[in-house]
C-alpha cells in the first residue's frame, strides 16, 4: 500500500491530469489544482526499515529517522541501514537529505529528566502499538503497553538528549557523528511535559547547547541546525 501511495503522489505532482489503477488504490482521471511551489516537492519518509528507505531512494524522497528512545548506537545502526538501502537502489546517499528527530529535555534535575524520559516512553509505546497493529483501547483512550525489547527507564534517560547543558551538548555531538544529518529537529513537548519546561529547553538548546556543538563540529552543526 505504501508503494502505491508513493506512486500516486509522484503522478499527482508531476502531471496535470493523472489516473491510477493499483491493487489497493484506484483513482479515475483527476486534476489537482493546488500545485506545490517547490519542484521536486520535498517529501520525507519516516521509518526504521530498509524497505522504507529503499522506497525513499526510488522515489527521490528524503529520510527522517528518530532513533526512537535509543541513543547514538541505535542511530548509527539506522544510518547504516539507510546507506545500505541507497546503495542497493544505486542512488547517491546525499540524496537522502537525512533528517533526525530526537526527544530533548534540558534540565539540571535528574528527577525532572526521568519524568521527561517517562513521557517519551509513553509516546513511544503508543506509536509502537499502532505501528504493530496491536493497540489496546479503553473506550476511546489508547492504552500504553510496553513495546518489544523496551529498555529500562534509566537507560532511556541516559540514551536520550536529557540532562544539563553540557551533557546534552556532548550527547548531541555524538548523535551528529553517528547520523551525518542535513537537518536536526527536536521534540520538547511530549506527554505531560509542562509547557514552561518545554519552552525553557527550546531556549537553552538555541542559546547554550547549539554554540557548544558548533564549536566542536563547526559548519556541519550550523548546517544541521538551520
Amino acid at each position: 500500500m505504501t508503494e502505491e501511495f508513493c506512486e500516486i503522489l509522484d503522478r499527482a505532482f508531476s502531471q496535470d491530469f493523472f489516473s491510477y489503477d493499483g491493487k489497493h488504490y484506484q483513482i479515475p482521471r483527476t486534476h489537482i489544482p493546488a500545485r506545490p511551489v517547490q519542484k521536486p516537492l520535498p517529501i520525507y519518509v519516516a521509518g526504521h526499515t530498509e524497505a522504507m528507505f529503499r522506497a525513499a531512494a526510488r522515489h527521490g524522497y528524503r529520510v527522517l529517522s528518530s532513533g526512537r528512545v535509543g541513543g547514538a548506537a541505535l542511530l548509527a545502526e539506522q544510518y547504516q541501514i539507510i546507506k545500505d538501502a541507497y546503495r542497493a537502489e544505486g542512488v547517491p546517499l546525499e540524496n537522502a537529505h537525512i533528517s533526525v528527530n530526537r526527544f530533548a529535555h534540558i534540565t539540571d534535575s535528574k528527577e525532572d529528566g526521568l519524568r521527561f524520559a517517562e513521557n517519551a516512553r509513553y509516546q513511544s509505546r503508543l506509536a509502537s502499538s499502532l505501528r504493530r497493529r496491536q493497540e489496546v483501547m479503553q473506550g476511546t483512550v489508547l492504552v500504553d503497553k510496553p513495546f518489544p525489547d523496551e529498555p529500562p527507564l534509566e537507560q532511556i534517560y541516559n540514551d536520550l538528549l536529557i540532562g544539563d547543558i553540557e551533557t546534552v551538548a556532548e550527547k548531541l555531538v555524538g548523535e551528529i557523528h553517528a547520523t551525518h544529518p542535513v537537518h536536526m529537529c527536536f521534540s520538547f513537548k511530549v506527554g505531560g511535559t509542562p509547557h514552561k519546561a518545554a519552552m525553557r529547553s527550546m531556549e537553552l538548546m538555541m542559546t547554550e547547547v547549539r554554540p557548544r556543538v558548533e564549536r566542536v563540529l563547526g559548519s556541519r552543526a550550523r548546517e544541521a541546525a538551520e
